[in-house]
């Protein structure tokens, strides 16, 4: 059983800590495929990618990222203002468990997530804490874990765990979840730092 103060915070990865879209569309790009690249701060999202390329090309492209032994691992990150260190901090002190959940695929998601955090964030995660898992099974995946606190930038699977009592939801700021931004469960952040910011002082501040 979990010591009380030891809280279970959980993450999304892409679009909340890796920018996706600048790394499928800079690789869409290199085939000729698009003039611009994208990143996550664009209206143009993953969520519009069918608009911007043909079945061919969106095949193409995911099957170059299904065969890549790097594809996830040298995405650059969404922001550098993610404050990592108080993260650092609070794992090292056991005052959290820190789990990521992605829908990465192909060669190795969880290796290449550990290698990304370790290069671009300087944090260690173990490998059992990087769960892959399909958007449609993040519901479950989030209350079996029993987070206390969990951050996403989804519109879908934000307002499906903002209905539960707890975990804490946090939200990414996006134009594309912005028609859900009145939800009063939903805490919104520009970044993923703000997140870290509020756990950490909350942390403390109870511990």
């Amino acid at each position: 059983m979990r010591q009380s103060y030891v809280r279970k915070v959980g993450s999304d990865v892409d679009g909340v800590w890796a920018d996706f879209n600048y790394g499928f569309t800079l690789m869409a790009k290199k085939l000729g495929y698009t003039e611009k690249v994208f990143t996550c701060k664009d209206s143009t999202t993953y969520y519009h990618m069918n608009q911007l390329f043909t079945n061919k090309q969106l095949q193409e492209l995911w099957g170059y990222v299904n065969e890549s032994e790097t594809f996830w691992e040298n995405l650059p990150p969404v922001t550098l203002a993610s404050n990592h260190y108080s993260l650092d901090k609070m794992i090292q002190d056991k005052k959290i468990d820190f789990y990521l959940m992605t829908q990465r695929m192909g060669v190795d998601p969880q290796g290449q997530t550990q290698r990304w955090f370790k290069h671009f964030m300087k944090l260690d995660i173990p490998r059992e804490n990087i769960i892959i898992c399909s958007r449609n099974r993040r519901l479950d995946l989030v209350k079996r874990l029993d987070l206390d606190y969990y951050i996403d930038d989804c519109p879908d699977t934000l307002l499906e765990v903002s209905e539960l009592r707890s975990p804490m939801c946090f939200g990414v700021e996006y134009s594309f979840n912005s028609e859900i931004r009145n939800n009063e469960n939903i805490n919104w952040v520009k970044s993923v730092g703000e997140y870290v910011n509020q756990i950490f002082q909350y942390t403390y501040q109870k511990a």
